[in-house]
Parts: structure tokens; C-alpha cells; sequence
């Protein structure tokens, strides 16, 4: 069957990982965390918790579920906190949120049972093999046909009841801006090319049916940068958000992304942020 095409079509959804643990001490307190364009959905199952927004604080309780602004600069968790945790992304191509979440949204799990059931089911569906490692990608490696079907069907799932519980709280889901439609199909390229590998902006270019020159021009006009410089942006976008939410060395980190040594991702990461691999991963 073949739906009918709908602006929905270019909304860039992607679970970022999930897990059900206790917080680690490097979470427990956490500051200075730099804006970013993905969601937190929160299920506190126990311990206390609080989010700072805006330069107020925001608390949240045991057997409440807490989406905090992306834009939050820091948290705090009790040591006996333990989370339901999902992050992940649903944003427009041109980088604007589904949701404006501000500061914060916070309900009782009880409410809506159905969503804690439907990230169960998403937890199972995405567990690795092996000992779990806080901050792993949600998926294992080279899942089969079935298995990445059967994944994406239980994110969906989940991801429908909480933007019906967005909506009840009030919350109503953003618009795609106006696009020239090669500029936005390529967004979609860019937004599925493999981090680690090789960019060559004729590749693109050749794919939409333009020159270089036509093709860089296309998105200064639309979006004030360029096909590799918003590949660049997402490269780093993926960096920070490893080295800030998991346990992931910077070895691995590195070559995931493409760099053929160490060193280089760390100049890399110095020249971008001011700061070494280790010093930005320090937070607390």
C-alpha cells in the first residue's frame, strides 16, 4: 500500500539509544550541558531528580515520567535513582523540533500506562547481545530485515502515544518550514549518510541533478550553510552527544566516525569546543 504523500513524510525520526538502570555517578550531576537538538523522555522508577532550564529548577519524583527542554544546562539525580530513559530525535530538515518543550513537561506514569508498556516492548525489541553498556546505540549490530522492521514498529508505537500525551498537555507539533524540495531531499541524504565514510559533495549533487556550484548555492540560499558543513554539524552533533551521554571511549568514538587515528579526533574536538576529548566530557 501506498500512503498519501503529507508534510510528515520529511520529519527525521531516530532512537538514539534506551535503557533501564540505575544513573551513573558521572550522571548524577551534570552542569554546563550544552544545547542540543534531541528529546529525553524520563521515567524516574526511583530516587528524585531535577532539571535546571532557563536558570530555574525544575523537580521530578519517582513513578513520574519527565521530558525536559533540549535546552536544559543541567541535572541532578539522588544516588538511589534509577531510569527508564529514551533519546531521540524527531525534527524537521531544516533542524526545527517537533515539540516545543518548555521547560519542562511531567506526568504520572499511572496516567498512561501505555506508554511504560510500549517502551518495554521497545527495550526487549532493541536489546543487544551481551552485557548491556550504559550509553550503547539502541540497536544491535547488523540486525536482520526482521529485526530492524520489528525495531522501528515498537519505536513508532511508543512514539504515537507520546505525542498523544504531548497533546493532551497542550503541546502542538511544529510545521516544516518552506523548502525548495532538492534542498530537502537532500537533507534526507544527509541526514542517513554513514558518519564514518568518505562525503564528496558531487555524490549529492549528481543524485539531485545539479552542479556543485548550483547545488551549494541551493542550500546557502535555503538553509546559510553547505552540504558538507551540515554533514560536519552532524558528525559533531553525534561526538558531543557520546562523549556527553555514554561511557564510549574516545578510541571508539573516533573511529566511528571516521578519523583514522585518535590524535585527530581530539584535535578535532579542541579546535571545535576549546577543549580535549576528556575536558569536555567533564561536566560535573
Amino acid at each position: 500500500m501506498t500512503l498519501p504523500h503529507a508534510p510528515w513524510d520529511s520529519l527525521h525520526l531516530e532512537l538514539l539509544h534506551i535503557y533501564d538502570a540505575e544513573v551513573l555517578p558521572w550522571g548524577r550531576k551534570a552542569k554546563d550541558i550544552p544545547p542540543d537538538r534531541y528529546y529525553r523522555a524520563w521515567l524516574l522508577r526511583e530516587g528524585n531528580g531535577r532539571v535546571k532550564v532557563g536558570g530555574r529548577w525544575h523537580a521530578f519524583a519517582a513513578g513520574e515520567w519527565m521530558v525536559p527542554s533540549p535546552t536544559l544546562s543541567a541535572q541532578e539525580f539522588s544516588e538511589d535513582a534509577r531510569l527508564l530513559s529514551l533519546h531521540f530525535r524527531a525534527r524537521w530538515p531544516d533542524g526545527g523540533l517537533l515539540y516545543d518543550v518548555a521547560p519542562r513537561m511531567k506526568w504520572p506514569a499511572a496516567r498512561h500506562p501505555a506508554l511504560e508498556q510500549a517502551a518495554q516492548e521497545l527495550l526487549v525489541a532493541c536489546r543487544r547481545p551481551g552485557p548491556p553498556r550504559y550509553g550503547d546505540p539502541a540497536f544491535p549490530e547488523n540486525p536482520s530485515l526482521d529485526q530492524h522492521l520489528h525495531m522501528a514498529e515498537c519505536f513508532r508505537r511508543w512514539l504515537r502515544i507520546f505525542c498523544a500525551i504531548m497533546t493532551e498537555l497542550g503541546a502542538e507539533p511544529g510545521a516544516p518550514a518552506a523548502m525548495d524540495e532538492r534542498v530537502r531531499s537532500g537533507l534526507r541524504w544527509l541526514d542517513r549518510f554513514p558518519l564514518g565514510s568518505k562525503f564528496r559533495e558531487r555524490l549529492l549533487a549528481e543524485r539531485l541533478g545539479l552542479s556543485v556550484i548550483h547545488l551549494n548555492r541551493l542550500f546557502a540560499r535555503e538553509l546559510k550553510t553547505s552540504p558538507a558543513a551540515y554533514l560536519e554539524a552532524r558528525r559533531w552533533e553525534r561526538a558531543s552527544y557520546l562523549l556527553l551521554n555514554t561511557s564510549r571511549s574516545a578510541k571508539e568514538i573516533a573511529y566511528e566516525l571516521g578519523f583514522c587515528a585518535p590524535s585527530y579526533f581530539a584535535t578535532w574536538v579542541k579546535n571545535r569546543s576549546g577543549k580535549t576529548p576528556i575536558e569536555f566530557r567533564r561536566r560535573a
